[in-house]
């Protein structure tokens, strides 16, 4: 048998032992590497937001606020495998007609308050295109309540006011990707923010925050390179 044969042979004996992971590193590495790669995110919601708090006194906030306007939320963050920062910024106006102590006072009802969210995200593992997704973290709403009165005797019930707290949030939700880019998603959020009623609102403690339910858009254009 010549040197040739013996050394032909020797490099197929090799090959067959080397493990398929030792014969392809740049391939897993490759994967890898895209699969942990950050991942960029923005888009928009539109939801509806049903607040807790009692709203003057001891009107019921559907009572005043019998005219609300769809929440409208943007939001973005990085995704980094099952996890991912996010931050969602969101506002909703309501008007309605002045009631105080449950009588009405012949004038109008505006009420302004917005959220802003900063928190973390678990996700779970794709399935198809769809993958779910559980936020949490603090939020801190603003809210700007402004009563009027068309009644001249009534004149000294006008009134602004506004009150501000952080509390904490807690959303579960659903995304089904539609392109390469592009997703849809479906979220439920419930926050809890407490403030004192005596900076405005009302006479006690209240909470600001409550359910929302909302549907959106978002896209992811491209990976961070590591």
């Amino acid at each position: 048998m010549t040197i040739r044969k013996l050394a032909a042979i020797a490099l197929t004996a090799v090959s067959i032992a080397t493990p398929l992971s030792a014969q392809e590193p740049v391939a897993t590495s490759s994967s890898t590497t895209e699969a942990t790669a950050p991942k960029p995110f923005v888009g928009v919601r539109f939801g509806f937001f049903t607040p807790q708090l009692a709203s003057m006194d001891d009107a019921s906030f559907d009572e005043v606020y019998h005219s609300q306007d769809p929440s409208i939320s943007v939001f973005g963050g990085v995704e980094l495998g099952p996890a991912a920062l996010v931050a969602k910024y969101r506002f909703f106006n309501a008007s309605g007609s002045s009631i105080i102590e449950n009588i009405e006072i012949d004038g109008d009802a505006e009420w302004s308050q917005s959220f802003l969210f900063l928190g973390a995200r678990v996700l779970s593992a794709a399935t198809g295109v769809a993958r779910f997704y559980f936020d949490f973290g603090a939020t801190r709403s603003a809210v700007e309540e402004t009563i009027s009165t068309n009644n001249p005797f009534l004149a000294e019930l006008r009134s602004t006011k506004s009150v501000s707290a952080w509390g904490y949030c807690g959303a579960v939700g659903v995304t089904l990707r539609v392109r390469p880019f592009v997703s849809m998603s479906a979220e439920a959020e419930y926050s809890n923010i407490d403030a004192d009623g005596s900076e405005g609102l009302t006479r006690s403690e209240v909470n600001l925050g409550g359910a929302h339910f909302s549907f959106g858009l978002s896209i992811q254009p491209f990976n961070i390179p590591l």
